[in-house]
């Protein structure tokens, strides 16, 4: 009796059919719709976390190598400057000899020097380590790239746009993360801001540099610092 009912019942027509998929696949549409704002908001998050991790790391790295230095000198250069020789007025060259000359206890202070360069639209970081000359300097500037800290992936396609700013023995350093094509704020600046705890000569920042708007993409930033190694140190010497 089941089965004479069920063959006696109307099957869907065609037209039935078609409508019938037609109404699920808007339910899908619709249903996928819901989830794709939550992903994109997920992914920029992710993106974010990111970016914010790569800024961090940067500054910890600077601020590290700078915390303990007796002074310092921060500036921007053009890429003429910054390969030019010492004999050059303004040239980078001609200020690590500056720091050199500034060294009063040669067994115990040493220069060193990091570069954030700027490179496929963006400023990357490298280190130079220790400076004993100017001829090692402008080596080193040669072959800048032997000296990078990240490879350029690392850099994760974003524009990182740094601050320094001095005051009263204090050193502020800022990153704005700008997306690269269209040059919009990705992250809002982040800050790290610390005490230098050996000074022994007025450090100096570029007041240019405390606004990251005014600094040229044509611009590189040159990090000059000396260390006193204090177990080497003879007072007065």
């Amino acid at each position: 009796m089941k089965l004479a009912r069920l063959l006696k019942k109307k099957a869907f027509t065609l037209v039935e059919l078609i409508i019938a998929m037609a109404i699920m696949m808007i339910l899908i549409v619709a249903a996928m719709s819901m989830f794709n704002p939550v992903s994109s908001i997920i992914k920029s998050i992710d993106e974010d976390v990111v970016t914010n991790a790569i800024a961090d790391s940067m500054t910890t790295y600077i601020h590290s190598k700078v915390n303990t230095c007796s002074t310092y000198n921060i500036d921007i250069y053009d890429n003429t400057s910054l390969t030019a020789d010492a004999s050059a007025d303004g040239s980078a060259a001609n200020r690590c000899k500056s720091m050199l000359s500034s060294i009063k206890n040669p067994t115990a202070e040493s220069s060193y020097c990091m570069v954030l360069r700027r490179k496929d639209d963006t400023f990357q970081l490298y280190d130079f380590g220790k400076i004993t000359s100017v001829a090692q300097f402008t080596a080193r500037v040669n072959d800048i790239e032997k000296y990078a800290l990240f490879n350029n992936e690392y850099y994760n396609d974003v524009d990182f746009r740094f601050t320094f700013e001095t005051k009263s023995g204090w050193c502020k350093i800022g990153i704005t993360s700008l997306e690269r094509e269209t040059g919009n704020v990705v992250v809002e600046t982040r800050t790290d801001m610390f005490k230098l705890v050996n000074i022994t000569s007025t450090p100096e920042s570029n007041p240019v540099l405390k606004d990251y708007t005014t600094v040229g993409t044509d611009k590189n930033i040159v990090i000059f610092y000396n260390i006193i190694d204090y177990t080497k140190y003879t007072p007065g010497a």
